[in-house]
């Protein structure tokens, strides 16, 4: 058996977006978001709204490869050295 799509106020969606519900219908306009209108309220596809959730950046890939670091105090100096980082980029 298919399972039922389940949606969500276009404010709900919004808000764990952090984004204008204005932004969103105009996802929804672009067909970037699927929604209907149940009793005159627009709601949106909750599939589609974890898909834009943005990832934690704790739980991306580039921080997980310097969390032993998180915390560890450096000059910026050491830094350049280190991780041969010139610089004018730091």
């Amino acid at each position: 058996m298919a399972a039922l799509i389940k949606f969500v106020t276009l404010s709900e969606a919004a808000e764990r977006l952090h984004l204008a519900p204005k932004y969103l219908h105009r996802l929804i306009n672009n067909g970037k978001i699927e929604a209907v209108s149940i009793n005159g309220e627009t709601v949106v596809s909750e599939r589609d709204v974890i898909k834009m959730t943005p990832t934690p950046r704790d739980d991306l890939a580039e921080y997980q490869r310097f969390e032993k670091l998180k915390g560890v105090p450096i000059w910026l100096s050491e830094a350049g050295r280190k991780y041969k980082i010139s610089h004018g980029t730091i």
